[in-house]
Parts: C-alpha cells; sequence; structure tokens
C-alpha cells in the first residue's frame, strides 16, 4: 500500500519540502495544496507550489501522550515555513523534556519514522537548523 504521506513530501536534490499550492491572483501560499483560494475565495486559482521544508519555530509543547507507536515525550510545534504558511509538526530532538529553544528558532525538514510495526509510516519532522534559509 501507498504510503499517503508520499503526495506532501517533495525532494529537490538534497533538499527536502512539501506539496503546497499558490493563488494566481492574490499569491496565497497553502499547505496542503487547495483547488480553491481561502483568501481571495475564488474558486481553481491555486497552481501547484513547492514550499522549502525551511521554516522558523512559532510555538511548541511538550506531550506527554500520544497515539500508540508514538515515543512519549515529544514535542508538537508550530513552524511558520520561509514560504508563508504555519504548519503543524513535531520537533526531532534526543531530549524533548530538555528542549529549550528560542520562538524563531530556524528550523529544517528532516524525514522520520511513526508508528509501530505494520503501522509504521514515513513522514517528516523539523529539527532545529541554526541557519535562516529567507
Amino acid at each position: 500500500m501507498k504510503n499517503a504521506i508520499d503526495e506532501l513530501i517533495t525532494v529537490d536534490g538534497d533538499e527536502l519540502g512539501l506539496a503546497g499550492s499558490r493563488c494566481r491572483n492574490c499569491a496565497e501560499v497553502t499547505f496542503p495544496a487547495l483547488a480553491d483560494c481561502p483568501l481571495c475565495v475564488e474558486p481553481d486559482v491555486m497552481d501547484p507550489f513547492r514550499l522549502r521544508g525551511h521554516g522558523m519555530l512559532r510555538d511548541y509543547v511538550l506531550a506527554e501522550r500520544g497515539p500508540e507507536g508514538f515515543p512519549v515525550p515529544y514535542v508538537q510545534a508550530w513552524v511558520k515555513l520561509d514560504d508563508g504558511p504555519v504548519i503543524y509538526s513535531n520537533i526531532d530532538t534526543d531530549d524533548p523534556r530538555g528542549f529549550a529553544a528560542d520562538l524563531g528558532t530556524p528550523l529544517r525538514m528532516v524525514l522520520a519514522q511513526f508508528g509501530s510495526g505494520e503501522d509504521t509510516f514515513t513522514g517528516w519532522k523539523f529539527a532545529v537548523d541554526g541557519v535562516r534559509h529567507d
């Protein structure tokens, strides 16, 4: 069975990204991709747009419980992508309880395995990058 997340992740050389969309009328960028623009409310105006896998930490929280197959604790975050949208992601860290990055810290997208056994799937997390990619 194909991994449902495969269509959301893009690869350009060594750079990971996300498959989003951008409006031909108002340039609104969304993730995931949409057909109709949520900003100018026009139908069928969204073109495919590759969001680079870079952003900055907007907010985060430590999760002490999670779905089966997710080791706890883990860090959940809102990431403001350099290309515009804010998305939800987990943060890749060896010490979730010790994670203390400042808001605005640069992040980069990394591939990650989630779940367990037959329910394992590939997705993404964001890791502290240390370099702004604006």
